[in-house]
């Protein structure tokens, strides 16, 4: 008997070195983020949704950090703001999927991409 399937793990990275560090906010949940190398930069991707249900219009934005294996601040992005898609009870859910890049010559050995998911465009 063969078996076939997906595996979706909720984070991942093109280095096993990388370590993510997903921070939910109390209206935006981060569900999954994944990075790779693209010529000189490494691409940071992945999905967010609300929290709870509701349809009142919401917008949300993810700050981007990479810090060195000593703690030291790399690199940080922002993404552009982005409309958050409603969450109804019954219908599954709703993400919205980010996408930024990172210079590679700031990459160092073991570094933390730290992502933090925020409402509206606020500069915390």
């Amino acid at each position: 008997m063969t078996l076939a399937g997906c595996r979706c793990p909720q984070t991942g990275a093109f280095d096993d070195s990388v370590t993510f560090t997903m921070n939910s906010s109390r209206n935006v949940k981060l569900l999954w983020a994944d990075s790779h190398r693209q010529d000189d930069k490494i691409v940071v991707h992945g999905a967010f949704s609300r929290q709870s249900s509701g349809s009142t219009p919401m917008t949300a934005h993810v700050d981007v950090q990479m810090l060195s294996s000593n703690g030291e601040l790399l690199q940080q992005v922002r993404t552009p703001e982005m409309k958050v898609p409603r969450k109804l009870p019954g219908k599954g859910i709703s993400s919205e999927r980010f996408e930024v890049e990172l210079d590679d010559d700031g990459f160092t050995d073991n570094p933390t991409i730290i992502l933090s998911a925020h409402q509206g465009n606020c500069d915390v």
